[in-house]
């Protein structure tokens, strides 16, 4: 069994894509994230088990674990005002938006959750989706 630390980014972004409305896209991801754990030597069964372990359970490595580029960290009030609304929109409106907009939101709550400054379009979209969908601005 291979260490799935190292396919975790490419996990990370094919699961969100499980939940489209589209049976072919969610097919095609579903066989995307089977290859992926193939070439790392793992298989279904390896990702349950990985899902179901306990925080205490799983050992990372250091130098497996990916790091934040420096340039993209932020901090402060801003990253917080839009990570509340990815994480809004993630609770309480996720299943009324479109798959490109699903898709969206969830990449915003791990890029604001890792403290990556966002554009100044992904700001307007989030900000936009959020008032759309019953948010308090």
């Amino acid at each position: 069994m291979g260490n799935l630390v190292s396919i975790t980014t490419k996990l990370e972004k094919l699961i969100p894509r499980l939940g489209t409305d589209s049976d072919a896209e969610a097919i095609a991801t579903v066989r995307a994230i089977e290859r992926a754990l193939k070439s790392n030597g793992n298989d279904w069964h390896d990702l349950a088990a990985a899902l179901k372990a306990k925080p205490d359970q799983i050992h990372y490595q250091a130098a497996d674990a990916p790091q934040a580029r420096q340039r993209y960290q932020t901090g402060g009030h801003e990253t917080g005002r839009y990570q509340h609304m990815a994480r809004w929109l993630r609770d309480h409106a996720l299943s009324s938006l479109s798959a490109k907009s699903r898709s969206f939101v969830l990449s915003m709550v791990t890029q604001t959750g890792t403290g990556r400054s966002l554009t100044p379009r992904q700001k307007e979209y989030l900000a936009d989706l959020y008032a759309k969908n019953g948010g308090a601005i």
